[in-house]
């Protein structure tokens, strides 16, 4: 983390006369799973202030919000204070923390909304994402671009407490499968497509693709229970959205059972036993009644979400069975 500054002893000299700070917002991530880790080790959104003055700025009594209409939603407590030319980053968790790291009673929405900071009159705005910001993606930043504070843009290499990289001119098209995820029993292919120009890379793991990922090159054929993520990229652009698609195949003993209640589908395509201290790649698959009142796997699933696997409980946490 850049520069928490409370419970620290600094001495900074202030010039009386000197011009009024320039502090902004200077980059933020609302969609925050593998980028920065909090003090609970949680991957709470963060955001990052940047003092591009000459003087350090006492942030004490300042404030930050998600509201327009609600300017002193959380305030900074005393002794924050941020050198010159020097980056602050907080987390916007809602745990509403003052000691290190700083912590909002706020959370930020990915699907975008207003963010400012104010000043400690609790009406002048120094910095903010107005009327809001644009909808964010996952782990990909969105800022301020260096040296043109009024230019903002996505990065998909975020700086917490550093200078932003470049951001590109928006981003490659989302990619589009032949085949939504679900069930099967006998093995078929899917295909991949994306706007012209565009270069697919996708991995049959739970992992994102990369650059360094296979490239597309035709329909690929499942026969087991897989898992396919897939990324465009194009020149001058950001990746496009990950796209994923769960594929889960059916022991044929299993293909005629129905229920009168919904069916909850789990796999962890062959993680294996869930890490005592870690977390594990899981795709859900909820299967609800149809017009006969029953439930049946072989439908196409009402919802298809991905999730974590983790352990819990106190004196079972450690046992092996």
């Amino acid at each position: 983390l850049a520069n928490p500054f409370v419970g620290r002893s600094w001495t900074y000299s202030f010039a009386p006369n000197a011009p009024p700070p320039d502090i902004l917002i200077s980059e933020f991530m609302a969609s925050n799973r593998r980028t920065l880790r909090d003090e609970d080790g949680e991957t709470s959104d963060w955001l990052e202030i940047h003092n591009l003055g000459s003087t350090a700025e006492n942030l004490s009594g300042w404030f930050l919000t998600d509201k327009a209409k609600m300017p002193t939603m959380w305030k900074f407590p005393p002794g924050v204070v941020l050198p010159a030319n020097d980056f602050m980053v907080l987390f916007a968790s809602e745990k509403n923390r003052t000691g290190h790291p700083l912590h909002t009673n706020f959370k930020l929405t990915a699907g975008g909304e207003y963010l400012a900071l104010v000043r400690p009159d609790g009406r002048t705005v120094a910095s903010e994402f107005a009327p809001k910001y644009p909808p964010q993606l996952e782990d990909i930043s969105y800022g301020r671009i260096p040296d043109k504070r009024n230019v903002v843009g996505f990065s998909v290499e975020a700086t917490p407490g550093a200078l932003n990289s470049s951001q590109g001119d928006g981003f490659a098209s989302p990619v589009v499968f032949s085949r939504e995820s679900g069930t099967f029993v006998d093995p078929f292919v899917i295909g991949m497509s994306a706007a012209p120009g565009s270069v697919i890379h996708y991995t049959t793991t739970t992992n994102l693709p990369t650059l360094a990922s296979p490239v597309y090159a035709g329909p690929i054929r499942i026969t087991a229970t897989t898992v396919i993520r897939a990324r465009a990229y194009a020149a001058g652009r950001l990746p496009g959205p990950p796209r994923t698609g769960h594929y889960i195949q059916l022991n044929t003993n299993a293909i005629n059972f129905t229920s009168d209640l919904p069916i909850a589908l789990l796999d962890n395509f062959g993680g294996g036993p869930v890490p005592t201290n870690g977390e594990q790649y899981v795709c859900l698959m909820v299967f609800d009644r149809k017009a006969n009142g029953r439930s049946s796997i072989t439908n196409a699933p009402d919802l298809v979400t991905a999730g974590r696997f983790h352990r819990r409980g106190s004196s079972t946490l450690y046992s092996t069975k």
